[in-house]
């Protein structure tokens, strides 16, 4: 619609309010909506009909630019609103505390593994966590072939600007699709995450049918190769996803397919182990929770996970340590802690749970409020029984 409705002077008025709207569901849908404005300003560079100067060229635009920034503006506003904070997500475990250069070096090498994705996926996993993406806190092979790679892509981007356009605005798209999870600007929850790849995937495909078209210029022969190779790639695509539909039937299924995938991803057991836990398979959830807690028991949640297995079997005495080794690790796990307070309870230690609650309500959690009279009404009517 930008396309078509560009002209010397401007976009036309249908073609403004098609933009607008649809730049508005995008961002409603999803936050990655956002990122049009830079595709748009990509297209806008390359493949724009419109003459003159970059200045006289953005002028004719300037309601249009201020109108989509507006509608980004209102919805991040509005998100951060909902959600607490710009990010919407708890950082990712391995860059919790990183600085600025211990995440790029840490994300370049990931830069790896989307190109793989992309071009490649034969090998997929729901989720990709520590003891397969580490820390990094120096600059290593993988930071040099990811910084390669980075490297080569704009090389590839500057050389199609004039050259091969299209081309050039698939490798941008790419990238700007991947920005906003690439925690160069914010931290987010996901270092890598396949769901993520949607959006720059259209990039790829875009520069791919660029690149083909580029080989059919060579020749019939030429033309006819590109052909049978995007048929082939499109097949094996096609294969790979039917084949990898049914892992996405339910979440026993999903998370059972994690630890096959990814054995040695904690996230994948624990999530098995909560699963079989809550449909009544405890032995066996407990086996899993100890292989997630072996595997990484720097996160939390491994911890509060396996108390709360306890807490559920009415073994509070052995959820307690747990609980406090979740909380020496982060503190400012609310929930966790009133829990924790709801075992204390349970071990007749009304003092304990009530301070902890009341310190939870200090801390602004004052949703919790509403606990205490149960704690107060459960010790009164234990000191109420009859000593014998």
């Amino acid at each position: 619609a930008y396309l078509r409705g560009r002209t010397a002077t401007g976009l036309s008025p249908a073609a403004r309010y098609i933009v607008y709207a649809c730049y508005l569901g995008a961002c409603l849908a999803n936050e990655n909506g956002v990122t049009l404005i830079g595709l748009l300003v990509a297209v806008e560079l390359t493949l724009s009909p419109a003459p003159g100067d970059l200045r006289a060229q953005f002028a004719s635009l300037r309601d249009t630019w201020v109108v989509l920034l507006s509608i980004a503006a209102a919805v991040l506003l509005a998100r951060t609103e909902v959600v607490g904070s710009l990010a919407g997500d708890s950082p990712h475990l391995v860059i919790a505390h990183a600085d600025f250069p211990e995440r790029i070096l840490t994300m370049l090498p990931v830069a790896l593994e989307w190109l793989r994705l992309l071009l490649w996926p034969l090998r997929l996993q729901i989720d990709y966590g520590p003891r397969e993406i580490m820390p990094a806190h120096g600059f290593g092979p993988a930071q040099g072939l990811g910084l390669a790679l980075l490297a080569l892509l704009v090389g590839g981007v500057v050389w199609a600007w004039r050259r091969r356009p299209v081309l050039a605005v698939g490798l941008v798209w790419a990238g700007i699709g991947l920005f906003p999870v690439s925690n160069l600007l914010l931290k987010s929850g996901v270092l890598v995450a396949e769901r993520t790849l949607f959006l720059p995937s259209i990039g790829v495909m875009l520069g791919l049918a660029a690149a083909a078209a580029a080989i059919g210029d060579w020749g019939p022969g030429a033309r006819r190769a590109a052909v049978i190779v995007g048929l082939v790639g499109t097949g094996l695509g096609l294969a790979r996803t039917t084949l990898r539909q049914p892992d996405w039937n339910n979440n026993s299924v999903l998370y059972r397919r994690m630890t096959i995938d990814a054995p040695e991803d904690y996230r994948g057991h624990a999530l098995l182990a909560s699963d079989l836990f809550w449909h009544g398979r405890r032995a066996e959830a407990m086996q899993q929770m100890f292989v997630a807690l072996a595997l990484y028991p720097e996160d939390p949640a491994n911890w509060s996970d396996t108390a709360d297995f306890y807490r559920a079997m009415g073994q509070c005495d052995w959820a307690m340590p747990l609980y406090h080794r979740a909380i020496a690790i982060d503190r400012k796990q609310a929930n966790v802690r009133a829990r924790m307070a709801s075992c204390l309870m349970r071990l007749g230690q009304f003092n304990a749970a009530r301070q902890e609650l009341q310190a939870l309500i200090a801390e602004g959690f004052g949703q919790f409020q509403f606990l205490l009279p149960a704690v107060d009404s459960a010790a009164r009517a234990v000191n109420s029984v009859p000593r014998p």
